[in-house]
């Protein structure tokens, strides 16, 4: 991860010392105004790598989106690097035709600790579901 190259691509350039809720929000929301979903590979017979410089190559230096998988990943690593507590979270994605969740885990998220509050971090759900800023993960409360 170059911190810098990465920053370049969300055109994030304010300070970054901290790690607290102020700065993870803005770049959260850098990165997600800055990176689209997209399953464009699937459709061009490319395959999907999840292995991180892999997708930090698609990503940042070729300028595309990427599956939740993808997005979330690389968000993941810049976090990290920035000292956040942060880890990955498998989760079912709400089906509404269904009118439930799916029976397998089909989507991963990022859970961050910030002086022993948890949020959840998603930047890889797209469209109109997309959240706009972390969300602090209280059991049993939907939001």
């Amino acid at each position: 991860m170059k911190i810098q190259e990465y920053f370049g691509r969300i055109a994030y350039n304010k300070p970054h010392k901290d790690a607290d809720l102020q700065t993870l929000t803005a770049i959260f929301q850098h990165h997600i105004h800055s990176i689209p979903f997209e399953n464009l590979s699937m459709h061009c017979g490319e395959p999907i790598e999840l292995d991180l410089q892999a997708i930090y190559n698609k990503i940042v230096r070729k300028k595309r989106g990427g599956w939740c998988l993808e997005t979330n990943y690389l968000l993941f690593w810049a976090l990290q690097e920035l000292g956040y507590d942060i880890c990955i979270l498998g989760a079912n994605s709400y089906e509404p035709a269904e009118k439930g969740y799916t029976a397998q885990i089909n989507h991963i998220l990022l859970k961050v600790v910030i002086k022993g509050e948890p949020y959840i971090v998603d930047a890889g759900f797209g469209g109109a579901y997309q959240m706009w800023q972390p969300l602090m993960l209280i059991s049993g409360k939907d939001q």
